[in-house]
C-alpha cells in the first residue's frame, strides 16, 4: 500500500458573507480570492499523486465553521485573510488544531499587522515582497524557542478570463487602468488621457474583460507603501494582467514587485512618486510607441507572463509541500 496523499484545503470564507451558503448562493470573492481559487484550480493537473488538494466554501458564521469543522478529517488547513478576521474576533482560531496538520494563513494582499501571526504554523504570500517580510518578522520574533512557522510564497496566475493577446492593430498609445480608482496615482496633467474601469470584484472585471483589448498601455502607479514591516503588501496583477495582453506598462519602483519581475532597466519604470517624473515617463511611453524600446519592454513583459504559468506556480506549490515535510 502506498502512502495516503498530502491532505491540503484552502479555506474560503468571511463574516461579509453570512449566510450566502445557506441561501443557495455562492459566496462573493474578492478579486485575490478569485484568482487563487483559479489558480489551485489551474495547477491540480501538475502535482504529484502525493498531493490532495482541495477547496471549501461557508459562510462566516462560526456556527457554520463548527458544523464545517465537525465533518473534516485531518489536513493542512489554509485560511483565506477574511475567514482569519473572522476567527480571529471570535477567538474560534484554535479550534481548528484539534483537526490539523499545520494551520495556515494565506494572506492575499490582506493587512498582516491586523493578524495574530503566532497563530499560525504556515504563512504565504502572494508576493515576493510579502513573503520576504513574513521572512524578516519569524526571524526576529522572541520565542525562538518555538518551532519556526513555514513561511512560502505562492504567487497567483492571471485571471483565466483574459484574452490571450490584443488582436487589435492600435496605432498609438492607449492607456488604461483598471483597478479601484483611490489607489491610482494620477497626475492631473494627464488624468483625462487614461481610460479609467473602475474595478473592485470579480463582477466588475467580467465587465471590463471585453474591452481591455481597445488598450495597450497599463497604468499601474500607486501611492509608495507606508514604511513598516507588518503592512500590505500588493502582488504585481496589473503586471501579469498587461503581460497576457501583451501590452507594456507604466508602474513605479516602489511597486512591491514591479523591479523583481521588470528589472532596473525596463523602459516605463518610474523611479519616483513625483508627478514630474510619472508625466516624463507617461510622456516616453507615447513617444515611444513602436520603437525598439518599446518591443525590448515587451519581450520584458513575456518573461514576467513565462512567470506565472501553471506549471511554474505548481513548481512554487510543491516548495510549500516540501517545507511541510
Amino acid at each position: 500500500m502506498g502512502q495516503n496523499p498530502l491532505r491540503i484545503r484552502f479555506v474560503f470564507g468571511s463574516g461579509l458573507h453570512l449566510g450566502a451558503r445557506l441561501m443557495g448562493r455562492t459566496p462573493p470573492l474578492t478579486g485575490a480570492e478569485m484568482l487563487r481559487i483559479q489558480m489551485l484550480k489551474q495547477i491540480r493537473p501538475y502535482l504529484p499523486d502525493t498531493v490532495d488538494l482541495g477547496l471549501s466554501f461557508f459562510g462566516g458564521r462560526i456556527l457554520n465553521f463548527e458544523r464545517w469543522l465537525a465533518l473534516q478529517k485531518p489536513a493542512v488547513f489554509i485560511l483565506s485573510k477574511h475567514l482569519v478576521y473572522t476567527l480571529n474576533r471570535g477567538r474560534f482560531a484554535d479550534k481548528i488544531r484539534h483537526k490539523a496538520i499545520l494551520v495556515g494563513v494565506d494572506h492575499h494582499d490582506g493587512d498582516m499587522s491586523q493578524i495574530d501571526l503566532s497563530k499560525f504554523d504556515l504563512h504565504l504570500s502572494i508576493s515576493h515582497a510579502g513573503n520576504k517580510a513574513l521572512n524578516a518578522y519569524v526571524d526576529k520574533r522572541e520565542d525562538q524557542e518555538k518551532r519556526r512557522p513555514i513561511t512560502s510564497l505562492l504567487m497567483l496566475t492571471p485571471d483565466s478570463r483574459l484574452p490571450t493577446g490584443s488582436s487589435v492593430q492600435l496605432s498609438k498609445l492607449e492607456p488604461i487602468y483598471v483597478g479601484l480608482k483611490m489607489n491610482a496615482d494620477i497626475p492631473e496633467e494627464i488624468a483625462d488621457e487614461i481610460r479609467m474601469f473602475e474595478v473592485v470584484n470579480s463582477k466588475q472585471m467580467l465587465e471590463a474583460l471585453p474591452h481591455l483589448p481597445n488598450y495597450n498601455f497599463h497604468y499601474a502607479i500607486r501611492p509608495a507603501p507606508p514604511d513598516d514591516l507588518l503592512r500590505v503588501y500588493k502582488p504585481f496583477t496589473k503586471g501579469f494582467t498587461a503581460a497576457v495582453l501583451k501590452s507594456n506598462i507604466l508602474v513605479n519602483r516602489a511597486d512591491d514587485d514591479a523591479v523583481h519581475f521588470l528589472s532596473e532597466d525596463y523602459p516605463y519604470l518610474v523611479q519616483t512618486n513625483s508627478a514630474e517624473d510619472i508625466v516624463r515617463t507617461f510622456r516616453f511611453a507615447q513617444e515611444s510607441y513602436g520603437s525598439s524600446e518599446w518591443t525590448r519592454g515587451l519581450e520584458i513583459m513575456e518573461d514576467v507572463r513565462q512567470n506565472v504559468t501553471p506549471e511554474r506556480l505548481a513548481r512554487q506549490f510543491m516548495d510549500m509541500v516540501k517545507a511541510i515535510g
